[in-house]
């Protein structure tokens, strides 16, 4: 589902590393498992393509073809094999060039729709770019070194600064229409957009089947495991029946029982409640909290690895969805706003895209992409 990718809030983040870590002097080369351009046949400045009118030159894609592959190393240590076929006739290359084009599609697109709207990179993204520029001209020892580098990519410093300025514009017009963490979107299409994904929140009392190594316990310990999820629904039954002791209200009652009770690695990181969505729960439980109006309680859910007891709480729009948990183990605080914001952004880009009016021309469909680049 889109609200699991990496989308393009990520991407930004990263993209400024730039493309050039496949492509630096030859002792380099040797060691690291770049990639350069065998015998170019096509100039940087060739169009390839078209897209919302703005010309896809040669050299732009060449930068992402070099950025892909770099980035495949960077993850498998080893260059990828440009030759073999997913399909007859389809190489991972053709994939690959054709995952090149479509970036710059994507961010033609964008450039179109923040021209039409009056949305301009302001003086601070502009200077970000330039740091990027004098960055990459230090690293190279020149601006002719940084110029050589890029030509041995087949591309341009022109090329690599207009997609500099291009990604930085995809975040311009994502903070123009969504603020930097989703903050313009309201209340109402927050709860649209979660409730169209079926997205819930709820506190979970959990009572394990299972040990640390996944195994099932002895059969009184799973006995014994069902009786504290008994007895935390008879302590919450007794509370609506007025028996309210120190507890203002039943959640606040459920909450201390979850912290006292609940077997739930993950309280840790979750200690106000789970955004989940339709897969990150067992069916059973999942269906369980869903039918529950905000404020009810469930009755002992089981599965196949928990008795659970859970109650269904109001919508905190400000914490981190339970499906990116392993991001908030690391420290990185992605709140359900932002990721809803960047989701929504992602179906808006789309569209521009499908309005894009996309032409590839005949010089793109001659290119081997396996005999172009070459290890």
């Amino acid at each position: 589902m889109k609200y699991r990718k990496i989308t393009a809030l990520l991407l930004a983040a990263i993209l400024m590393l730039g493309a050039f870590s496949a492509c630096s002097n030859s002792e380099e080369e040797e060691n690291s498992g770049d990639v350069s351009v065998q015998q170019p046949a096509i100039s940087a400045e060739t169009v390839v393509a078209t897209a919302a009118g703005k010309d896809i030159t040669w050299g732009q894609v060449c930068y992402w073809m070099f950025y892909q592959m770099s980035e495949y190393y960077n993850q498998y240590s080893t260059t990828p094999n440009l030759s073999v076929e997913i399909s007859e006739g389809y190489t991972y290359g053709d994939y690959m060039l054709e995952m090149a084009v479509d970036r710059m599609v994507r961010f033609r697109a964008i450039e179109k729709y923040a021209e039409d709207n009056g949305i301009d990179l302001v003086t601070a993204d502009t200077a970000g770019v330039d740091e990027y520029v004098k960055n990459m001209i230090e690293r190279y020892g020149s601006e002719e070194a940084y110029e050589q580098a890029a030509a041995r990519m087949n591309t341009t410093t022109a090329d690599v600064r207009l997609i500099q300025e291009l990604n930085v514009l995809s975040q311009r017009v994502y903070k123009t229409l969504y603020g930097p963490e989703g903050d313009k979107l309201s209340e109402d299409a927050l709860a649209d957009y979660a409730g169209t994904n079926g997205f819930v929140m709820a506190k979970i009392i959990l009572f394990l089947k299972i040990d640390e190594t996944g195994a099932a316990l002895a059969e009184d310990a799973i006995a014994g495991a069902k009786a504290g999820a008994e007895s935390v629904v008879e302590e919450l039954t007794a509370w609506e029946n007025g028996a309210t002791g120190d507890y203002a209200t039943e959640e606040e009652l459920f909450t201390a029982l979850m912290n006292d009770l609940s077997e739930d690695a993950g309280l840790e990181y979750f200690p106000d409640g789970y955004i989940i969505g339709p897969e990150d729960l067992s069916p059973d439980l999942y269906d369980a909290v869903a039918a529950l109006e905000e404020g009810q309680v469930s009755g002992v859910v089981e599965t196949d690895t928990c008795f659970a007891v859970a109650m269904r709480i109001p919508f905190d729009y400000d914490i981190t969805p339970y499906c990116y948990k392993s991001y908030a183990s690391y420290g990185y605080d992605y709140s359900f706003r932002q990721l809803a914001a960047s989701s929504l952004y992602e179906e808006q880009v789309q569209g521009w895209i499908d309005d894009a009016a996309v032409e590839k021309l005949p010089v793109l469909a001659e290119v081997d992409a396996a005999a172009y680049f070459s290890n």
